[in-house]
């Protein structure tokens, strides 16, 4: 017989059952949506799955603003963990080219960038978002900046209009879809591609966050079926499908797994920046065991120089990106530097677009785009580019691909 202590923590667990891994993710999905075929006696298959996708706009909405309001929250940054501090680059007195002769230009397929670093992912799926996300288009197609869209999974979802209805108005942009590994198995590769095209994607980013699903209230750990999902996008896509993490980083158990399902691109996406885990720690207290278990997470990750550079020294074959803890065009260099062909960042970009909140360290109330937010972007954008610009010079790295080589840094001593 159970004691009454254990009920508390059965409830907590109890989330995490999922009757549908005992069958193919297609078959569950299926009976999901056929009620009359299953017994009233026996839980819906997917069981979390099920009840995020019926879940009300307020409700879904509600968590997309308090991811955005808590990763402005300096105490659910990782900075404990962020590695590139530990790493310098090695100053160069002599250079033998001028200032101007720096290029800071890069490619993405036959896409020409103006720098190697891009707009990481951050949100969508609700109003708020909607107004974020036409900003960063028209900065896109402006700049020529890659810009990853949040994860698209309300679109995947919902009957109602796309939400990237406005697309259209800037179609120079360069954007990259998104859809989590959950959602990927839940809903197949054929209906993901849609997202592709619905935004005119030029790549699909798949991200894996394994610990923030289990410590979100709403969570969907469900990974089993993900080898075959993901094999039969990378085979169908189209585009270049790249698999990153969300901050806790890329081992190379996972890497090497993902090479043998194809997959070509990684961003490693290492501690040090923001942390889910730590966000949705501040999510979970209305149960308290949750809560309290996420606190034992708050130094979970691995750094993302540690994990870029693990990579390049097993000789992982594909395209290696990172981010995780970049604030800074010195940040970017460091990077590329030890082996990185793009650097993403996230959270200075919505710093400038947001309005500041009193320097308290802690989340904001509420959220406001600045008036000026589009001047604001291209401050931090020509701040960033300079800064990649001085640390090229100062490392006699006239092109990128100069950068990119051991010799041109080293660990702090």
């Amino acid at each position: 017989m159970k004691s009454k202590e254990d009920r508390p923590l059965r409830s907590s667990l109890k989330r995490f059952s999922n009757q549908a891994t005992k069958s193919s993710p297609q078959k569950s999905s299926q009976k999901s949506i056929n009620k009359k075929s299953a017994p009233k006696t026996k839980p819906k298959p997917i069981e979390n799955l099920s009840v995020t996708i019926s879940e009300k706009t307020d409700v879904f909405e509600g968590r997309k603003v308090d991811h955005l309001r808590l990763s402005l929250d300096e105490r659910n940054q990782a900075n404990s963990l962020r590695d590139l501090d530990q790493i310098e680059l090695i100053h160069d007195a002599f250079p033998a080219f001028n200032f101007a002769d720096v290029d800071t230009s890069s490619y993405f397929l036959n896409h020409k960038l103006s720098v190697p670093f891009f707009i990481s992912s951050m949100t969508a799926g609700h109003r708020f978002g909607q107004e974020i996300n036409r900003l960063f288009l028209k900065f896109s197609e402006d700049h020529q900046v890659l810009f990853a869209v949040g994860s698209q999974r309300r679109d995947l979802e919902s009957e109602l209009k796309s939400e990237w209805s406005f697309r259209r108005e800037h179609p120079r942009a360069l954007v990259l879809a998104n859809i989590g590994l959950a959602q990927l198995i839940s809903h197949g590769p054929r209906k993901v591609l849609q997202l592709i095209d619905r935004i005119d994607a030029v790549g699909i980013f798949v991200h894996l966050n394994p610990l923030q699903e289990c410590l979100q209230p709403e969570g969907t750990p469900q990974f089993r079926g993900a080898e075959n999902s993901l094999r039969d996008l990378v085979r169908d896509a189209g585009v270049p499908v790249i698999v990153k993490e969300v901050g806790c980083g890329l081992n190379l158990t996972a890497l090497r797994r993902l090479q043998n399902l194809g997959v070509q691109y990684f961003d490693v996406s290492g501690a040090g920046g923001t942390h889910w885990g730590r966000i949705e720690s501040e999510r979970t207290m209305k149960d308290p065991i949750l809560a309290a278990a996420a606190l034992s997470f708050r130094h979970w990750g691995q750094g993302t120089v540690q994990c870029l550079h693990g990579a390049i020294s097993a000789e992982i074959q594909g395209h290696l990106w990172a981010s995780g803890g970049v604030r800074t065009g010195v940040d970017v260099a460091k990077l590329l530097a030890v082996g990185a062909e793009m650097v993403g960042l996230a959270k200075p970009w919505l710093e400038a677009l947001l309005e500041s909140s009193p320097t308290t360290g802690k989340a904001p109330s509420s959220l406001k785009i600045r008036p000026n937010a589009e001047a604001s972007l291209r401050d931090l954008y020509a701040k960033m580019r300079l800064e990649l610009a001085i640390a090229m010079f100062c490392t006699g790295s006239m092109k990128l691909c100069d950068l990119r080589n051991s010799s041109k840094w080293q660990r702090k001593v």
